[in-house]
Order: structure tokens, then sequence, then C-alpha cells
């Protein structure tokens, strides 16, 4: 149970940073002066805030299989205990 509720904080503290990105990255967006395709500095941005996200998402989905993986075990071993007790 503890690497579940692990898990989750987990996703919610990645899904707060997701939150974050995309603030940042607006306000940059919306504060852009002249050619943003010249804004090397804003790319930069960009590219890493695309890299973080990909990161976020790939451990949200590893937190969600995870869970799954947490909840079958879970029905099996209350499956097993009521075969057991009835």
């Amino acid at each position: 149970m503890t690497s579940k509720v692990s898990g989750l904080c987990k996703a919610d503290c990645d899904e707060c940073a997701c939150l974050q990105l995309e603030d940042d990255l607006l306000y940059k967006l919306s504060s852009a002066e002249g050619d943003m395709t010249e804004d090397l500095a804003l790319i930069e941005s960009l590219e890493e805030s695309k890299r973080v996200a990909d990161e976020i998402s790939e451990k949200v989905a590893e937190a969600k299989t995870t869970e799954e993986q947490i909840n079958e075990a879970r029905n099996k071993v209350c499956l097993v205990h009521c075969v057991h007790h009835t």
C-alpha cells in the first residue's frame, strides 16, 4: 500500500510540475517580442518544456500501470481470502 500512496503522491507532484511548466510557457509566449523563431532563449525553453513534459507523461503512464498491478494483486488476495472463508 505504501508504494501505491507514494506513487499517487509522485503523480500529483508530476501533475503540479506540468501545470507549472504550462504556466511558465504561456508567460514566455505572451511576453515574447519580435520574431519568436529568432528568440533562442524561448526556443530552448520550449525544447526543455517538451522534454520535461515527455518525461512526466512517461512517469504518469508508469504510475497508472503500477496502480493497475497493485489493484490486480489486491483483488487476487481478496478472492483467495473469500474462497477460503466461505
